[in-house]
């Protein structure tokens, strides 16, 4: 009896460590997703498209650009799909704007390790694949769908997902209204992109695996294979006949869908190979090791492995550690029986996941010509690549747990690879993401400055300066390139402005005339997130031939940054003091100096500089201040703020006892109550 009850406590005791076990384990894997995700929150913007997206999800103007990219593209499936586009838009919150990115591809991931859940396969070839996943998640710019198009191409891959679900669900019930919805689901998915619609053959051979292959050609099977594919099949058939229809009414001028109409194989292959090179883990970190350089705080960079360890995050050697924790963890559960079949099957799945929406793009005059790396085809094919190691890693494991010291050997090479792959992965996304906010800044400054700019609708403004950015990832999403500028200021100064972004236009338009002429001028560092923008307005006829010789006498600049200490500094035609505020700058020579202290709690630090021939191109701005300089305060402190500092002085007056006295005698000539007098010059000390 008394060893029936310790054999009780001990089986009870093992559940409760196992219980306890994969508690722990599920934590430090919700901390690997969130340290993954993270750095997607400081993502807006990424390109263009994004831009020009944001700019017609409205009531206005929507159906327009909808039908104007369908006709454009040639692509049919636009008029059906392409609101998806606009969706993150269409409402004016920055948490809304965050989920729509966000969800689809938490969602997507949970219906792909489900779905390896509901086809039998193990525990450990399960965490295998999450891990595999998780360390090797790449964050880059350009078509990216991880941070460009939020939601629209995630979601088509929830989509796919979702109609494999169905499959597997008619296989276990034998009810075929699933199969029909796992068809119109395919069919929606196809609909989003050209790659998709390759999924088609994925989809077949997925029905077909579900077969003993040596029974398949036997009459009844390929009667009930045929009823399997056939609303596929039918439904892919009008897809096609409308995709070339539309395209012979509205043939493309994108060349992202224009077919090339010579082949070379060599060619050929090399955009084949890469695409894939860009949808393999590490690639964002080799193909932007200059970039990260650049993107660097360091006082001094060079291009070795030692650098990027030592420039690299705590939360990026936190989630590597914690890589390699679970991944011990896992292998823990071996061994465990799973067929070898069937995970030759999976991986002739994953080769299919990752060579066949890359396909289409080797026809691309877009891909084929300029070889360009499409990102969001590497995403597709990402998940075929993840699934692809995930087996070769499982079946090397069964196969050397038989050699306890080669295996040994083996599961440490392993975790220094997860290691370095999650630590390096996680370092490029946090670094990208960061060059990706930092191109927001000139958004940010616009939506601050556009009040005190006050542009009103028919003004002209020339604004070419936003335009050029030292950071990589400005450079990309905003330039002189985009087709959009005019509808895009007339978005962001809520006006309907007439918007130049070439001076040589503007010149020969309005160099005779009266019309007042709004020159905006903009500047950005390339590592932090400090901006500057300065207003001119002139008369036309005042326009110079080079805008950096146009002279004006008055300035209006805003100054976006955490420094609220600065100095600004601009030179004129003369030596002359300048003056913001009143107070005069320091004049070395016909280059003027003021320091200035801004002192509301305000995203920018907005002022004036007057004088005479200044020469607006030659301002600079910068948080090392000039012990030469004057300084001057602008503004006055928060209540809070101010109150703060009050006391502090007061506190400083009653510790000196000549300075108490001379408050007294003050307060006693004017006949105040000493605490009034005493707040009194306290509140004139903070502001002298």
């Amino acid at each position: 009896m008394k060893k029936l009850q310790q054999e009780k406590m001990q089986i009870t005791s093992e559940i409760n460590y196992q219980k306890l076990t994969s508690l722990l384990f599920s934590f430090l894997l919700v901390l690997v997703i969130i340290i993954t995700i993270f750095p997607l929150f400081k993502v807006g913007f990424v390109h263009g498209d994004d831009i020009q997206n944001y700019i017609n999800a409205n009531p206005e103007s929507w159906r327009a650009y909808i039908t104007h990219n369908a006709i454009y593209a040639g692509r049919f499936y636009f008029l059906l799909v392409e609101w998806v586009y606009l969706l993150p838009y269409a409402v004016d919150s920055l948490i809304y704007y965050h989920a729509m990115r966000i969800i689809p591809i938490i969602v997507g991931v949970f219906l792909l390790f489900y779905l390896i859940k509901r086809l039998d396969f193990n525990k450990p070839y399960i965490l295998f694949t999450v891990l595999i996943f998780f360390s090797s998640f790449q964050i880059t710019g350009i078509c990216s769908p991880i941070t460009g198009y939020p939601f629209y191409f995630t979601f088509a891959v929830v989509l796919v997902l979702s109609a494999l679900h169905l499959i597997v669900s008619y296989f276990k019930t034998k009810k075929y209204y699933y199969i029909i919805l796992s068809a119109l689901l395919m069919a929606f998915a196809s609909l989003f992109q050209e790659s998709l619609f390759m999924y088609y053959v994925l989809i077949f051979c997925f029905i077909l695996i579900q077969y003993d292959l040596k029974t398949i050609f036997k009459k009844d099977n390929i009667l009930k294979f045929t009823k399997e594919i056939t609303p596929f099949i039918l439904l892919g058939v009008a897809y096609v006949i409308v995709y070339f229809w539309f395209g012979s009414k509205h043939p493309s001028q994108h060349a992202g869908n224009q077919f090339v109409s010579a082949i070379s194989i060599s060619q050929m292959f090399g955009t084949f190979v890469q695409i894939l090179k860009s949808s393999s883990p590490l690639y964002s970190f080799l193909s932007s090791k200059f970039d990260l350089i650049q993107m660097s705080s360091r006082v001094t960079a060079d291009n070795s492995f030692w650098f990027y360890l030592k420039d690299a995050s705590l939360m990026s050697y936190i989630k590597a550690c914690l890589i390699v924790l679970l991944f011990l963890f896992s292998i823990k559960l071996l061994p465990q029986e799973m067929s070898r079949g069937k995970l030759y099957k999976l991986l002739l799945i994953s080769i299919l996941v990752v060579i066949l929406p890359i396909l289409p793009q080797l026809f691309s005059v877009k891909v084929y010509q300029s070889q360009f790396p499409i990102k969001i085809t590497s995403y597709f094919s990402f998940i075929g690549i993840v699934l692809f190691w995930a087996t070769l890693l499982y079946i090397a494991n069964l196969y050397l747990l038989k050699k306890p010291v080669v295996y040994k050997l083996f599961c440490g090479l392993v975790s220094l690879v997860l290691f370095f792959a999650a630590l390096l992965t996680q370092y490029t996304n946090e670094k990208v993401a960061e060059d990706i906010n930092i191109a927001q800044d000139k958004f940010l400054i616009i939506n601050d400055f556009k009040d005190t700019a006050n542009l009103r609708d028919g003004d002209i403004l020339y604004a070419e300066s936003l335009l050029y950015t030292k950071n990589k990832s400005g450079s990309i999403m905003f330039n002189k390139n985009i087709l959009f500028f005019n509808q895009a200021m007339n978005n962001f100064f809520d006006h309907r402005v007439v918007s130049f972004k070439d001076y040589e236009s503007l010149y020969n338009k309005y160099c005779q005339s009266e019309d007042t002429i709004n020159l905006l001028f903009y500047a950005q560092a390339s590592k932090s997130h400090d901006t500057y923008i300065a207003l001119v307005k002139c008369a036309g006829k005042d326009l110079t031939k080079h805008v950096a010789d146009i002279k004006n006498d008055n300035i209006i600049v805003g100054y976006r940054s955490t420094y609220k200490d600065f100095s600004v500094n601009i030179a004129s035609d003369n030596v002359q003091s300048l003056s913001v505020n009143n107070k005069k700058l320091k004049s070395f020579g016909n280059m003027h100096v003021l320091n200035v202290s801004y002192l509301p709690s305000k995203s920018v630090s907005s002022f004036s500089i007057v004088g005479e021939n200044i020469w607006p191109a030659s301002l600079s701005i910068s948080n090392i201040t000039n012990p030469y300089a004057n300084t001057i305060k602008i503004g006055k402190y928060d209540k809070w703020i101010e109150k703060i500092y009050v006391e502090q002085i007061k506190a400083t007056i009653l510790n000196d006892k000549q300075w108490t006295q001379a408050i007294q005698e003050k307060a006693e000539k004017r006949n105040v109550p000493f605490e009034q007098m005493l707040n009194d010059d306290a509140l004139w000390y903070i502001y002298k």
